[in-house]
């Protein structure tokens, strides 16, 4: 645990930086992604009509992703074959944060009425498992028996973590407090438990309870803005400064996965059972003027053998 830890500060200290695009490189991208369409109600925010956020890869078929979206203001929850392009809708809740699909083919997530449900990737069985109105941020064990959520916003608890048991709905606190609504990652082996909030990363052996803080973690290069385990139990997923990258437990290094461009954000990854192939939700936009920002939201597929990135094509 305490070897884990360490592994941990030493990537963050000693961190490979990605060779930065150029600005050229930057607006190339941005114009063929540029947002247009409508304001969300403040004048200086302008998002595309037609969003795909807190999207999930399907851990056993990566031609599969589960998302939130669509045209405005018809948004809903959907499962999207991106080969034989067929799309299920799955619910008609709107998720927060994210949405996080399990092997054994069950999908977890938080509404906007801040509880956590499960379903089946064709709707069936939808399930709510809290009634507290303060969790967020659902993540799967390895076994998929087991979810674990942030809980408390707005003053409602105490701002732990929190266990909930799939199959009877038992919510049980975990000692492992991060101050923010984050996202966590349970290990393959589901002992090792990795928080990361906006500006911190924790781990805490879910069976001994041990927790250790991560030292040297304040500062503008960990705005972390997702964190998920890699199937080998050795290397995690994770969004430092909203760019993709994989750290190495074993070798204490990170390595960015593309490209750095400041008008492309990355979140939220998740990985193949295989560990081939990864999605993140991507924020693609900018400031364009004084108070005024565009955003269109769109889910990358990254093939983690070749860094090769596709920014998957969606119907509205």
């Amino acid at each position: 645990m305490e070897k884990l830890c360490i592994y941990i500060c030493m990537a963050l200290l000693f961190a490979g930086c990605a060779k930065e695009k150029t600005p050229s490189e930057c607006d190339t991208l941005y114009d063929v992604y540029k947002p247009t369409g409508f304001t969300n109600g403040q004048s200086y925010t302008v998002m595309d009509s037609t969003q795909f956020v807190y999207g999930s890869i399907n851990p056993n078929d990566p031609n599969e992703v589960v998302y939130y979206g669509g045209k405005h203001p018809n948004w809903h929850m959907y499962v999207y074959n991106v080969s034989t392009k067929q799309r299920t809708k799955v619910s008609d809740h709107s998720p927060t944060h994210n949405i996080k699909w399990h092997r054994s083919g069950w999908i977890c997530y938080a509404t906007t009425d801040n509880n956590i449900y499960i379903v089946k990737p064709n709707g069936d069985s939808l399930r709510q498992l809290t009634v507290t109105g303060d969790c967020f941020t659902p993540e799967w064990n390895a076994l998929g028996d087991k979810i674990i959520c942030y809980r408390g916003y707005q003053g409602f608890t105490d701002g732990n973590n929190y266990i909930i048991n799939k199959f009877t709905g038992i919510v049980s606190p975990i000692n492992l407090t991060i101050g923010g609504v984050g996202t966590c990652s349970w290990s393959p082996n589901d002992s090792i438990i990795i928080s990361a909030p906006w500006t911190d990363v924790r781990c805490i052996n879910y069976y001994t309870g041990e927790e250790k803080n991560v030292p040297n973690m304040k500062s503008p290069k960990t705005d972390i803005s997702g964190v998920c385990w890699m199937p080998d139990g050795k290397r995690i997923l994770w969004c430092p400064e909203s760019q993709p990258e994989i750290l190495n437990f074993e070798t204490g290094h990170s390595q960015a996965l593309l490209s750095a461009c400041d008008k492309m954000e990355y979140t939220y990854p998740s990985v193949t059972a295989d560990g081939r192939y990864a999605l993140f939700n991507l924020n693609i936009g900018g400031y364009v003027g004084y108070n005024t920002t565009q955003t269109k939201r769109r889910l990358s597929r990254i093939d983690l053998t070749t860094n090769t990135e596709t920014i998957l094509e969606l119907p509205e």
